[in-house]
């Protein structure tokens, strides 16, 4: 679940990117927790049109997001905010009708589950097979917005959830580990070992 504090500051910042008339739609683990999966965050996430950057000087100064996804990030109060511009998985059309819950535009979990893909984490992969295992992915829309490693990975990412909704854990965590070497680059032995310091304590990959 994410903090009070999260949410405070995801309302802050759609707030203000309103009042500009900035089409956005909130992404990242708030998405993910709002679309089946709960997890704890500590920043917000908003996909956002290239016209966020004049809104975003009522914020705070900015920096250039890292990682494969283009933007900025600043803080609000304690809470890293990023705004992530709209390119490639995403489409503009993803801002024109995003999910309100409580009052926020929430992105669709499709758009939302290619932009895990790309992301490439460790984290980002997990997140997009639990939003998988939830049941209202399209794989065949994903799928159009993917390309080349990115839907290879993808492809990995059905199977993993599939295998994982059957309770086949061995078969999932063999494929898994396959991915994130893929990812990082590294063999298999590295790639437990780099899983295991992304993972928390009680979601460590053990060897199979």
């Amino acid at each position: 679940m994410a903090p009070r504090a999260v949410l405070r500051v995801a309302r802050k910042v759609s707030r203000v990117l309103s009042e500009q008339q900035v089409p956005h739609a909130l992404a990242g683990g708030l998405a993910v927790g709002f679309h089946g999966f709960n997890r704890a965050t500590k920043s917000v996430d908003v996909v956002v049109s290239s016209s966020a950057r004049r809104a975003s000087e009522q914020l705070g100064p900015t920096t250039p997001v890292s990682g494969q996804l283009k933007g900025i990030c600043l803080n609000v109060g304690r809470v890293n905010v990023a705004f992530l511009f709209v390119a490639k998985p995403l489409r503009r059309a993803d801002l024109t009708s995003p999910v309100q819950v409580a009052g926020l535009p929430i992105i669709g979990i499709d758009p939302l589950v290619a932009m895990k893909v790309v992301a490439g984490r460790l984290k980002d992969m997990v997140d997009a097979v639990e939003l998988l295992k939830v049941g209202q992915v399209s794989v065949e829309k994903v799928s159009k917005r993917l390309s080349g490693k990115d839907l290879k990975q993808f492809r990995d990412l059905v199977k993993i959830a599939g295998l994982e909704s059957q309770g086949r854990t061995k078969e999932s965590r063999r494929i898994t580990l396959a991915v994130f070497a893929r990812a990082a680059g590294v063999d298999l032995k590295s790639a437990r070992g780099e899983a295991n310091r992304d993972l928390s304590p009680d979601d460590e990959i053990s060897p199979q």
